[in-house]
């Protein structure tokens, strides 16, 4: 999560859904088994659209489902609160603080002035074969480019 990137303060609830009924209207990928919530704890000031970056870790709240298998990160779908897919990208970098690579969710939301972001992610595992969306690059938040400490 680069430095010169705007990022909206989002926290991950750590929810995972593995049954659905036919009348869930909130569940809005049936084919995914697992969803977890992302949320803004403040509203937004005004209506511009902001990147969004977010950390989950997949595999533990597969295991807290108590699903097997590996985590698919082409399988990862976003869906915000008003029930429209958004386009994301699951990405990885170094943090500095710890020098380990981690992977993060990210995407741009397009809240409403007043309004909480937040986002369903939907995700499942290697085994269920969800084919990788394909978005247009332009949709997507821009990639830290900084390099060697600039």
């Amino acid at each position: 999560m680069g430095v010169k990137t705007t990022i909206a303060a989002m926290f991950v609830t750590a929810v995972c859904v593995t049954a659905m009924s036919a009348d869930d209207a909130e569940w809005r990928l049936p084919g995914w088994r697992c969803r977890t919530i992302v949320e803004r704890p403040s509203p937004y000031r005004d209506g511009r659209a902001r990147p969004v970056e977010a950390l989950i870790d997949f595999d533990t709240l597969l295991g807290h489902a108590g699903i097997a298998g590996q985590f698919d990160p082409a399988s990862i779908r976003v869906v915000d609160r008003h029930g429209r897919e958004r386009p994301c990208a699951y990405r990885a970098e170094i943090d500095s603080a710890t020098g380990k690579q981690r992977q993060y969710v990210t995407w741009i939301d397009l809240a409403q002035p007043g309004e909480l972001g937040a986002a369903h992610i939907y995700f499942d595992t290697q085994e269920r074969a969800i084919r990788p969306a394909e978005y247009d690059a332009d949709l997507l938040p821009q990639e830290n480019l900084l390099a060697g400490g600039d």
